[in-house]
């Protein structure tokens, strides 16, 4: 299944009486398909696990590395006055599609990515 397709079908899961106005991928990606989700009045991001079949020599699931982004993001938000994004969706059954996915809200600002002209830690609008 193609990472759209994965895509579309968490997005109908997630978000069963919406219907999305925009879903497109997120360029510069390095380790998973992350996508973008823009509805009327919100707009979340969805990363899907693009490691799940990579192991080191010694054997380690890499895909572990994945679920802790949000438990992360979690920690920090309860426990600081640092502002993160919101996962509103975690899901590592593999019984919507066959990756671990989250979704977080998305904030303003821009990604490291897109960051290559602006000063370090200059943005958030």
């Amino acid at each position: 299944m193609s990472p759209k397709k994965m895509a579309e079908k968490v997005v109908e899961k997630e978000f069963p009486n919406k219907e999305a106005e925009d879903l497109y991928s997120a360029e510069g990606g390095f380790a998973h398909d992350t996508f973008f989700v823009d509805f009327e009045k919100e707009s979340f991001v969805l990363k899907i696990n693009g490691l799940s079949d990579l192991a080191d020599e010694q054997g380690r699931d890499w895909s572990a590395r994945f679920e802790t982004e949000p438990f992360v993001l979690d920690l920090i938000q309860k426990e600081t006055d640092v502002s993160v994004p919101e996962c509103v969706a975690r899901d590592t059954s593999k019984t919507v599609i066959p990756e671990y996915y989250h979704i977080l809200r998305k904030m303003k600002g821009y990604t490291p990515v897109d960051s290559s002209s602006k000063p370090a830690f200059k943005n958030l609008e």
